[in-house]
């Protein structure tokens, strides 16, 4: 399989691309970036997205929102499936990736780790147990360095609470990613948390994707559906 990586030198589309050249399942790595650099570490540098779906039977990205429509856009001309984990999106966006699923598979997650998969069931569920009696809270923290705010897994959480927990968001130091997911009333407080210790568990979960998204119909998938079909 022939994949490409769009946003190869950013954080996570390093991480991305070392997992994928020790993955024999791909048999051609191709790397975009808006900076170009010398330094390929094992990929094939394109200088275009026309380029990088010429060369890939899949595409990761994690870039920037900035550079989605275009991504989306030749995607679809060349019926390229994406798997895309690019987060504070604008509802524009949001819509064009869903008009864009109607033609080709396309995988969209905020967050690629199991275990964030995981405790937005456990979410869910305690929310429709407790939420007459308790109330409802979200603290997520993460590096300086990002730039959305609330992130993408904290607006995933609320959005199977209904939108209804406040959220406050941290940032500080070189934070992967916490979340804390808090139900308390008067008597007692139950907490949800969940702290990413490795990038690589995102990037685990982008390939695993990428694998499975391929052999999928044209839709708008989660992690949770592809977690899914694999069983």
């Amino acid at each position: 399989m022939r994949l490409g990586i769009h946003g190869v030198q950013g954080r996570m589309g390093l991480k991305v691309l070392a997992g994928a050249l020790s993955d024999e399942t791909f048999s051609q790595i191709s790397g975009y970036a808006r900076k170009k650099t010398s330094e390929t570490n094992g990929y094939a540098s394109v200088n275009s997205l026309p380029e990088l779906t010429d060369n890939s039977d899949v595409i990761i990205d994690f870039s920037s929102p900035l550079a989605l429509n275009s991504l989306l856009q030749i995607a679809v001309e060349k019926k390229i499936p994406l798997v895309m984990g690019t987060t504070g999106l604008s509802k524009e966006i949001i819509q064009h990736m869903e008009a864009a699923a109607k033609q080709i598979p396309i995988l969209y997650a905020a967050n690629f780790s199991l275990g964030v998969a995981a405790c937005t069931l456990a979410a869910e569920i305690l929310f429709q147990k407790l939420s007459s009696d308790f109330q409802t809270h979200i603290i997520e923290t993460h590096h300086v360095h990002k730039k959305d705010s609330p992130s993408g897994t904290a607006l995933a959480f609320s959005e199977v609470m209904e939108n209804t927990p406040p959220i406050k968001s941290i940032r500080e130091g070189e934070v992967i990613g916490k979340h804390q997911i808090f139900f308390l009333n008067e008597q007692e407080v139950i907490q949800l948390s969940h702290e990413a210790l490795s990038r690589d568990t995102f990037a685990k979960g982008a390939l695993f994707a990428a694998k499975a998204l391929v052999l999928n119909p044209p839709g708008l998938y989660s992690l949770k559906d592809i977690l899914g079909m694999q069983k």
